[in-house]
């Protein structure tokens, strides 16, 4: 339904600057991705000095790779090649005359043409003679340039050329060949959906009463597909191990052999590995894109030792599923890998619209949280995060709908239910059980039956901890072995307090900053994908900002919210805690810092972090997630952009 305005010329005007915006970033970033000039020289047998005459006319055809845009000669004012003095140009001795240059297409026409003066060709190089014209020769066949010698002095000029008298020529121009059409129309696709995302949230905000959750869909929908293009597959941390993982669940579907040990794999699909690196450049998106849609040539099953690693939830089950759809109708490895990314990107848009709709305060919070590039990375990629980080916001989400309710209203078994199912399903993912335990701040004046508080309460954590336990029960059990353990163990932490406080303050002094920018996304895929820092400050600012509270929405908390604010702080110290002492057990014993510690698996504490810097002293008079949507899609559609220039160019 659309909106009712007298000032929507203004909003019209607003749409067509940021149409202007892109389209000229677009253009701009398109021009400095493909438009360096190559430089290719047809002729490669010998050639030497030679001199002109007046009158004389040198021919040559070529085929080249390229773009052609520029035409260049080797020549010569002198017979030894030296340079000579500007100065002496006016004097008798000195060559004077011109050139005259054709450049002539396959069918006789004439494509461009120019006049070039001696004086203009002093030096003992190649030196440009044509320019200013686009051909390309693949499609309109050879290029024929003809120069025409006019000679007005007594000394000739001289000009390279071989035994047949062919001119020795440089061609100048952009790459023309089928993978960098192919980066080109990947680029086209890379801006039509960012363009797409920026106009319809604009227009969508400005023009419709469309719900605000569902205009983030639209928009996080057509930033993901984004995302997906321009950190294509295996970029994301771990990406293989999860995908044979999702494997494991589409053999068991498929009724092919596949145990907690071994899967069977297609040979392509193996192959994969070794075919797309971890680092995107211009040789992965041209492979990758190059394969997008088309059938598989290598059907025939290999066994691989691949062992289980966590249990078969949603990520799994729906990555298997689209790997089981993908097989069935005989697409290639990369198409199939594509579509169990494509499945789990909708568990993550799913979880976090949910999140968006239920929470009662701080939409512009969970919206922000929820478009930072390293979520989106993330939540487009079959990460095993997909599942953590948007089920953490939706357990918080729910939190805050139910601590929320007015006096008169009381938390139903429905709602409890609905509650517990994403903190079950949020228990086995590592130490973000702790985060289950908002079961027991659930106020109990919210239950019609505050008796019955205690044992719902105690009911929703025992069931989750009975999860972790039945679903991880091999991971728990300590495993015997013979080897001695080169890495950190909690008695090693426990006997050497003071080498653990050493270990604990050089790696938050060194790497303090570095949490942050992680979390928000400033090194993306294996860290090896920057972003640049502008956009982590402008994140980072939505973040604080989104933080501030209303007047309106600190009335909906729950009275005596501050002891609330005790249980958050417990639960964020016990995550970073399990987080700290995960990254020590595979620490080497001989290092001075806690390593592999990243600030995304600090991704679902984040909403718990603004609840816990909840304050009044600093109020906004009003809730603005609109504006806080609009400015996260129109900078992830920038930064999308500006990275696959980037990377196309590393």
């Amino acid at each position: 339904m659309l909106k009712k305005s007298n000032s929507a010329l203004p909003k019209i005007i607003g749409a067509g600057i940021l149409c202007l915006i892109l389209c000229l970033t677009g253009w701009y970033l398109f021009r400095k991705s493909f438009d360096y000039s190559n430089n290719e020289t047809p002729n490669t047998s010998p050639s030497s000095l030679t001199a002109t005459h007046n009158g004389e006319v040198l021919e040559t055809e070529c085929s080249s790779s390229l773009l052609i845009h520029r035409v260049g000669i080797w020549c010569s004012l002198s017979a030894n090649g030296q340079v000579l003095d500007p100065s002496l140009l006016n004097q008798d001795s000195t060559p004077r005359g011109f050139l005259e240059v054709q450049a002539i297409d396959s069918q006789g026409s004439t494509v461009a043409q120019n006049s070039v003066r001696y004086s203009d060709l002093n030096g003992s190089s190649y030196m440009i003679i044509l320019s200013g014209f686009s051909y390309s020769s693949a499609k309109n066949g050879n290029l024929r340039l003809r120069i025409t010698v006019h000679q007005t002095g007594k000394s000739p000029i001289y000009l390279k050329t071989s035994g047949s008298g062919q001119p020795d020529i440089q061609l100048v121009g952009y790459l023309d060949s089928v993978d960098n059409r192919t980066l080109q129309k990947g680029f086209a696709l890379v801006f039509a959906f960012v363009f797409t995302a920026a106009l319809a949230t604009y227009l969508l905000l400005a023009f419709s009463h469309m719900k605000l959750h569902l205009i983030f869909l639209i928009a996080a929908f057509l930033l993901s597909m984004g995302y997906e293009l321009v950190l294509p597959i295996q970029s994301a941390p771990d990406e293989w191990e999860h995908f044979t993982q999702a494997y494991r669940v589409s053999d068991q579907m498929m009724n092919s052999p596949a145990n907690s040990a071994e899967i069977s794999m297609r040979q392509e699909d193996f192959d994969l590995l070794s075919s797309v690196s971890h680092t995107p450049d211009r040789s992965v998106y041209s492979y990758v894109f190059s394969k997008i849609g088309k059938g598989a040539t290598q059907t025939d099953l290999k066994e691989v030792n691949v062992p289980r690693i966590s249990w078969d939830g949603p990520t799994y089950l729906l990555g298997g599923t689209a790997i089981t759809l993908g097989r069935l109708l005989h697409l290639n490895s990369v198409t199939v890998f594509y579509m169990a990314r494509f499945a789990n990107s909708l568990l993550f848009l799913l979880l976090c619209t949910l999140a968006i709709a239920v929470t009662p305060v701080k939409k512009g919070f969970f919206i922000v949280a929820s478009l930072l590039p390293m979520v989106l990375h993330l939540g487009n990629s079959l990460s095993y995060d997909v599942e953590m980080f948007p089920m953490a916001y939706l357990v918080i989400a729910l939190w805050l709908r139910m601590s929320c309710k007015k006096e008169v209203h009381f938390i139903s078994l429905k709602e409890w239910l609905l509650f517990c199912i994403p903190l079950i399903l949020l228990a086995p993912c590592k130490v973000y059980i702790l985060v289950c335990a908002l079961a027991f701040l659930v106020p109990k004046e919210k239950f019609a039956n505050p008796h019955w508080a205690y044992a719902l309460q105690i009911g929703a954590f025992v069931l989750a901890v009975l999860f972790l336990l039945f679903k991880n029960f091999g991971s728990v059990l300590p495993s015997a072995s013979g080897t001695i353990n080169a890495h950190f163990s909690l008695g090693y932490l426990l006997l050497h307090p003071t080498k653990t406080s050493q270990l604990l303050f050089n790696t938050i002094i060194d790497y303090k900053s570095a949490f942050v920018h992680w979390l928000i996304g400033s090194s993306l895929g294996w860290l090896n994908v920057s972003v640049d820092l502008f956009w982590i400050f402008i994140f980072f600012a939505l973040l604080l900002f989104s933080s501030l509270w209303t007047e309106e929405e600190l009335k909906k908390l729950p009275e005596k919210f501050s002891r609330y604010q005790w249980g958050f702080l417990i639960i964020i110290l016990l995550v970073i805690a399990g987080v700290f002492y995960a990254a020590f057990t595979w620490t080497p014993i001989v290092s001075d810092r806690i390593e592999g510690i990243q600030g995304r698996y600090f991704l679902p504490i984040l909403p718990l972090i603004m609840l816990l810097c909840c304050q009044k002293t600093f109020i906004t008079r009003k809730d603005d997630c609109r504006r806080f949507l609009m400015i996260a899609v129109f900078c992830n559609s920038f930064l999308l952009m500006e990275v696959f220039s980037d990377r196309l160019l590393a």
